[in-house]
C-alpha cells in the first residue's frame, strides 16, 4: 500500500491526513513544531476562552460546517450573538455596512465566504483535537522536514535531525517560502517564486476585564481600524459578545489584533509594553476604565499571505509547476485564506493523493 506524506500540520494538513486515512490509505503527518493546529490556538485561562488565531468561519461556504458534521461536532456548533460590526473612521464608532470587514482588514477569501459566523462551544481548537484523535499514530511532531527529493518513482523527505522518510506522494501544507525550502531539488524556479509570495506577521491580544471595568456596551461583535486611520490596532473583537461562554459571569473578553501587511513596528515591542500600547489605543474608544486583570499575547510572524495582483497571477503557475513535480499543495497560501479555504484545498490534494494511489 503506498503511504503519502503530510508536511505541515495545521488545518489544511490535518484535513488532507484525515480526508487520505479515512479512506484507508495509510499517510504519516509531519510537523515542525511540538503541537498540531497552526495558526488554531485555544486556551482556556481562569474560565476566559482565548483563541490565539482564528475564532470562527463563516457559514458561506460549506466545507467547514461539513467538516464538523464529519467529526461528530455538530452539535458544539454555536452562532455568533451579534452581526453587527463598528468601524473606527478617526473620530467616533459608526456601524460598518454588512460584509465589508474583511475589505477593511484587506484579507482575501476564496469567495462566497459571506453570513453568519460559527465556532465550538470549546472553541476552534475542539476541530484540532477531533482530528489528531482520528490521525493517532499517523501524527509525528517536532518532526522538521528540510527538503524533498526524488527518489525513484517515490520521494525521500530529508529530515533534521532524523532518519529520512520514504513516501509514494507528498503533499505540502505549509506557508509558500516554507514550501520553497522543501522543493528547491524538485524545481528551483519553483522554489523561487514561492519564495517571493509575500506574507505578513500579526498578534492577537486577548485582554480580561470585570464588566464594570469597559464602559462600552459592547453590543457589537466589534471594531475595525481602516489603514488610513493612524493606529496599531487593526481590529478588536468583543469576544464575550460574539460567542457564549467566552468569559465567565460578571467579566468580559476583548480581543485585539496588531500587524498590518507593510507595517508591524509595533510588534517588535516586548509582550507587556505591546500590552500598555494597545490598551492605550482602545481606552478613548471602548472608555477603559483599569489595565486588563490578566492578558495573553500570541504572535503570529509570516503568517498572513498578502493575496496582491502578483500573488493571485502566480498561483495558477505555482499549481502547474507542483503538479509537473508530482507535488501537491494545500494551505492558506493559494485559494484564500479563510478557514473554509483551507478545508477545500487540504480535501482536494488528498483526493488528488488517493486517485494517485490507485493508478500505482
Amino acid at each position: 500500500m503506498s503511504t503519502t506524506a503530510v508536511i505541515g500540520g495545521g488545518i489544511a494538513g490535518l484535513v488532507a491526513a484525515w480526508e487520505i486515512s479515512r479512506h484507508g490509505q495509510q499517510v504519516a503527518l509531519l510537523e515542525a513544531a511540538p503541537r498540531v493546529g497552526g495558526v488554531i490556538a485555544t486556551e482556556q485561562v481562569a474560565g476566559f476562552l482565548m483563541e490565539g488565531g482564528p475564532d470562527s468561519f463563516l457559514a458561506g461556504r460549506p466545507e467547514m460546517m461539513s467538516l464538523c458534521a464529519e467529526l461528530g461536532l455538530a452539535a458544539e456548533l454555536i452562532g455568533q450573538r451579534s452581526r453587527r460590526v463598528l468601524i473606527y473612521d478617526g473620530q467616533r464608532l459608526v456601524e460598518l455596512p454588512p460584509g465589508k470587514a474583511a475589505e477593511v482588514l484587506e484579507l482575501s477569501t476564496g469567495g462566497g465566504e459571506a453570513g453568519d459566523a460559527f465556532s465550538l462551544r470549546g472553541g476552534l481548537g475542539v476541530v484540532v483535537d477531533a482530528l489528531a484523535a482520528r490521525l493517532a499514530g499517523r501524527i509525528r511532531t517536532g518532526a522538521r522536514v528540510v527538503a524533498v527529493m526524488r527518489a525513484g518513482a517515490g520521494f525521500r523527505l530529508m529530515l533534521e535531525p532524523a532518519e529520512p522518510v520514504e513516501a509514494d506522494a507528498v503533499i505540502l501544507a505549509v506557508p509558500a517560502p516554507a514550501a520553497s525550502g522543501l522543493v528547491r531539488h524538485l524545481d528551483r524556479e519553483l522554489a523561487t517564486t514561492l519564495a517571493d509570495c509575500a506574507y505578513g506577521s500579526s498578534a492577537t491580544i486577548s485582554l480580561a476585564y470585570p464588566r464594570e471595568a469597559v464602559r462600552h456596551p459592547l453590543d457589537a461583535a466589534g471594531l475595525v481600524i481602516p489603514r488610513g486611520v493612524a493606529r496599531a490596532v487593526v481590529a478588536c473583537t468583543f469576544a464575550s459578545s460574539k460567542f457564549a461562554g467566552r468569559a465567565p459571569a460578571g467579566s468580559v473578553l476583548l480581543r485585539a489584533f496588531v500587524g498590518r501587511y507593510g507595517d508591524a513596528s509595533l510588534l517588535d515591542a516586548d509582550d507587556a509594553a505591546l500590552v500598555a500600547a494597545v490598551e492605550g489605543e482602545l481606552e478613548p474608544l471602548l472608555g477603559l476604565a483599569a489595565p486588563a486583570d490578566r492578558w495573553q499575547v500570541f504572535r503570529w510572524p509570516a503568517a498572513i499571505p498578502r493575496y496582491d495582483d502578483a500573488h493571485r497571477a502566480r498561483v495558477g503557475w505555482i499549481r502547474e509547476r507542483a503538479a509537473a513535480a508530482d507535488v501537491l499543495l494545500a494551505g492558506a497560501a493559494y485559494d484564500g485564506i479563510g478557514l473554509s479555504d483551507c478545508v477545500a484545498s487540504a480535501k482536494v490534494a488528498g483526493s488528488a493523493a488517493l486517485g494517485a494511489a490507485s493508478v500505482r
